[in-house]
């Protein structure tokens, strides 16, 4: 739990620190060690908001309290913070605060303060989520797809199916599916569909899709749609993910399976188990060994003639490795006898902030 929040909390601090830069989401998305398609819905899960949105009202709540404390010109406060001219800025402005800059200027006028987030760890009761592995081999799908942003998918997804299920199409593809595909960082595609075989023909208006064979973590939803399946969804990404140990988050997309029962439907996720390897590197008379979790180096343990080194931090590969003077570091010497200085066992590594263990899924 501790890697998950530690990584969300990266990448909010990554987004208060370049607030006033063009923001990638792959950027931020690497701060948690998921993809941008994951981080988004890892985050609209658990803040009730979008990562733009989010970014959004911080920027607006940074520019009205510099609007109220000097004289910058709107159009110098528009360019700062993203906007492309100075209308954008106020009509964004105004929906926020529900002013205009130049009435925020006036005193006495009432603002909007959006606070930067904090990840903060609670206790609650243990709750019950029911779940299975299954392997199963590349599925093939045949049906008609839509492109949304992260934003508005909640409330336009639900329209499409509405669309779709009173068209001529329903007749040829059900829509035992509804798949999310990675698109880009600020849209995906959704595919309404039904399983087919590869040499099916595709009628005009229909694609075919093919997603790769591999491990799913399957969650059953029983009861009245859409509540089941939004509460099983939250509880996979705000409980069942943080503290899996066991698996990891793998292709960039998943999966609803609707079934002829109107209160059973599930939720597929692809996944890949957690692997722990170790790599040797021989230099200077010594060798290094490197224990990486994932995919990401954890702690490297260099050994020479005469001391040993433990290198806590995560780093992404052995090039990465830091330098004595980067990174804090436990250091033994090495001696054929048993002495004061030559412990019999080392002492375990502090979990310092260089030190993260093992990191949040991918």
């Amino acid at each position: 739990m501790n890697g998950w929040n530690d990584g969300i909390s990266r990448a909010i601090a990554y987004i208060e620190e370049n607030l006033t830069e063009e923001l990638d989401m792959d950027e931020i998305a690497a701060r948690a060690y998921v993809s941008g398609f994951y981080f988004q819905k890892i985050f609209h899960v658990l803040c009730g908001f979008t990562v733009g949105e989010y970014i959004r009202s911080r920027r607006l709540t940074l520019a009205a309290q510099e609007l109220c404390a000097s004289d910058v010109k709107v159009i110098d406060l528009a360019i700062k913070y993203g906007y492309d001219s100075p209308d954008s800025f106020t009509r964004a402005f105004t929906r926020f605060h529900g002013v205009t800059p130049s009435a925020a200027r006036k005193e006495g006028c009432t603002l909007n303060f959006a606070a930067p987030l904090k990840i903060k760890l609670t206790l609650e009761g243990s709750t019950m989520l029911e779940y299975r592995i299954v392997k199963k081999d590349a599925i093939i799908f045949l049906g008609v797809s839509r492109r949304f942003s992260e934003e508005n998918s909640y409330k336009e997804i639900p329209e499409f199916w509405d669309e779709y299920l009173k068209s001529e199409q329903a007749k040829t593809v059900r829509g035992m599916y509804g798949i999310c595909l990675d698109g880009s960082t600020k849209s995906f595609d959704y595919l309404i569909a039904d399983e087919c075989a590869p040499d099916a023909e595709v009628p005009e208006g229909f694609e075919q899709r093919c997603l790769p064979g591999g491990t799913w973590a399957v969650f059953p939803c029983r009861g009245k749609l859409p509540d089941a399946l939004q509460t099983v969804n939250t509880k996979i990404w705000s409980e069942w993910l943080p503290s899996c140990k066991n698996y990891r988050l793998a292709g960039n997309y998943n999966l609803e399976r609707y079934t002829e029962d109107p209160e059973y439907t599930e939720i597929w996720l692809p996944v890949e188990p957690v692997t722990t390897e170790y790599s040797f590197l021989q230099q200077n008379g010594g060798f290094c060994i490197f224990i990486r979790a994932e995919t990401a180096v954890h702690f490297m343990i260099a050994v020479s003639r005469s001391h040993l080194r433990i290198f806590p931090g995560s780093f992404r590969s052995e090039s990465q490795r830091p330098a004595d003077s980067r990174f804090p570091r436990a250091l033994f010497p090495l001696s054929r006898k048993r002495n004061k200085r030559c412990p019999r066992q080392f002492p375990p590594l502090s979990r310092s902030s260089d030190h993260r263990g093992s990191r949040s899924p991918r």
